[in-house]
């Protein structure tokens, strides 16, 4: 991306930020045709089925290195903010930490006072669930289910694995073209 193309990205992502409705996008127009949707302040991508395939990908390398330049830039931003504001870090996370002791010892003494009441309304917002727990043994359980041809589920993951190296006659595969792109897009030929 030229100097004068990083610039006007970034004036346009200024303006966007502004939130200004009267924003044409620079990007806007070699995006046209991808059916992305329009950034905020901007109007609205038109399709221009014209376009080559040389034309879209360097219409997405221009939209790549200008949402990154805008994402390192807010980055930046971020970082400088959070250096700004170590202290209401600090202070948030020494708070969270008082606020979770002083919950554990709120529960501990919820419990205890179930213990010796056995009344589930503790206090004004607090108070006991009881949870049912089951304990059992898996290859129990999975005997079980099998005899009973009860509570049995498929493992998808590995049936599908199997399907695709040891053909099973219910099963059809079929094959279905899927787009993609480079992370690492360059552009092409003008």
């Amino acid at each position: 991306m030229t100097e004068e193309r990083i610039k006007a990205a970034l004036e346009q992502a200024d303006r966007v930020l502004a939130r200004k409705p009267d924003v044409v996008d620079v990007i806007e127009y070699k995006l046209a045709g991808t059916g992305a949707a329009p950034l905020p302040g901007t109007s609205a991508i038109k399709d221009t089925p014209a376009m080559t395939i040389t034309e879209r990908i360097n219409a997405v390398v221009d939209a790549r290195e200008a949402a990154s330049l805008a994402s390192e830039r807010k980055l930046a931003a971020f970082n400088e903010w959070q250096n700004q504001n170590m202290e209401l870090y600090a202070s948030e996370a020494a708070l969270k930490l008082v606020c979770q002791e002083a919950e554990e010892a709120l529960r501990e003494e919820a419990l205890r006072v179930y213990a010796e009441t056995s009344c589930k309304k503790v206090a004004p917002g607090v108070g006991i669930r009881v949870n049912t727990r089951l304990e059992y043994d898996p290859e129990r359980a999975l005997g079980w289910a099998v005899n009973h041809n009860f509570a049995l589920k498929l493992d998808a993951k590995a049936f599908e694995a199997l399907a695709r190296i040891n053909p099973i006659p219910f099963v059809s595969i079929t094959e279905e073209p899927q787009a993609t792109i480079a992370a690492t897009l360059e552009k092409v030929g003008e």
